[in-house]
């Protein structure tokens, strides 16, 4: 006789190591033993790259690159950067409408620009920190174009003295007297 049993009727058959299991019985999750301690292969770090494999990972932008290399200092910035901006809510449009024109300074809520600005954002829902960035941009620039030219009306009241609303008005009164002699 040979070594393999291909006679008709063995009963060897496809399904004879397949057991089954009786679902009368349950089965307990719990008495699987679980092994508390790490496998010491397991365990080990990864080995660290070669000192020649500086390649970033391929989910790494651009902009977080420096010389080639992950910049994990500005990635780290720009998360905390962004978790700031999230937790304040300054990536939404206020609900309440109402926008920071703090960089219009004190009077900022009466300036006509800062209120132009705040209902056209209101009405194509700005986020906070948008408008904030556009207000700080255009209130800059503003300074710049105007730079010596600003009179800070305090300031010049202040100059003139504690009666110096009697002097403006003198000075005004004065003028008025030239226009009317027609000078």
């Amino acid at each position: 006789m040979s070594d393999t049993n291909d006679q008709p009727g063995d009963s060897s058959g496809l399904l004879d190591a397949v057991t089954i299991e009786d679902p009368s019985t349950p089965t307990n999750p719990q008495a699987a033993e679980i092994p508390h301690k790490a496998e010491p292969a397991a365990a080990a770090a990864p080995a660290p790259a070669a000192p020649g494999d500086d390649k970033p990972p391929e989910w790494m932008p651009e902009n977080f690159l420096k010389d080639g290399k992950p910049d994990y200092e500005a990635l780290a910035k720009s998360w905390r950067d962004l978790r700031g901006k999230i937790s304040k809510g300054a990536h939404n449009a206020p609900a309440d409408g109402k926008y920071n024109l703090s960089a219009f300074g004190e009077n900022g809520e009466e300036n006509p620009i800062g209120q132009t600005l705040a209902g056209w954002a209101k009405e194509n829902g700005i986020s906070s920190a948008a408008f904030e960035e556009l207000t700080a941009k255009i209130s800059a620039q503003a300074q710049e174009i105007m730079g010596a030219d600003m009179v800070d009306p305090k300031a010049e009241m202040a100059k003139l003295g504690p009666n110096a609303n009697a002097v403006v008005n003198g000075m005004v009164d004065w003028a008025r007297g030239l226009v009317n002699k027609g000078v």
